[in-house]
């Protein structure tokens, strides 16, 4: 599955479109001075046929974006950042989180910090990928994308949150390191 992100990328203000063109996923992220508070909603399905319009999104999950924490509000639960993903490994490249079905799970920013994979933690088998926009000269711009693995499809939610949590991080100090390199 490919969830395509419009917009400039970023995951904290995007759709998530499947490659049928339906917006599966929707964030958003009021500008605001303080805290910001990114809300995850699981687009409504347009069932053909169905009289009544489409059913409402519902929401998956929000993330408070705190000076010093940050917080995750999902399935009634209410948990700091640290303690549902807390840092792993050298330089603090990897997040780990326990998944829906209980096991552990580890997102890595690559080395240059243009992408970021989601891999089972044990045995490192690759759940979810994310690939950067790519310019071309002389064809169409390719945008953002999330790909997920048929071994995610039964926590897609749990990834989609969980990597737009990552993503904004890797988009923090990628943006850090290039303004200490001036």
């Amino acid at each position: 599955m490919i969830l395509t992100l419009d917009q400039d990328g970023d995951a904290r203000q995007a759709n998530f479109i499947d490659h049928c063109g339906q917006v599966l996923y929707k964030t958003d992220t009021p500008w605001r001075l303080g805290h910001r508070t990114t809300t995850i909603v699981k687009a409504p399905l347009a069932v053909p046929g169905m009289s009544g319009g489409p059913v409402p999104g519902s929401i998956v999950a929000e993330i408070e974006w705190g000076f010093v924490h940050n917080r995750f509000r999902f399935e009634g639960q209410e948990l700091e950042a640290g303690d549902f993903i807390p840092w792993r490994g050298f330089m603090g490249r990897k997040r780990a989180f326990n998944g829906p079905d209980g096991r552990e799970y580890e997102w890595k920013m690559c080395d240059n910090l243009t992408s970021c994979e989601l891999r089972t933690a044990p045995d490192k088998h690759t759940i979810a990928r994310s690939h950067r926009e790519h310019f071309h000269f002389f064809s169409d711009n390719e945008p953002p994308m999330l790909e997920i693995f048929p071994d995610g499809y039964h926590m897609v939610d749990a990834i989609v949150m969980t990597f737009v949590f990552v993503d904004h991080l890797r988009r923090e100090k990628r943006q850090s390191q290039r303004r200490r390199r001036r």
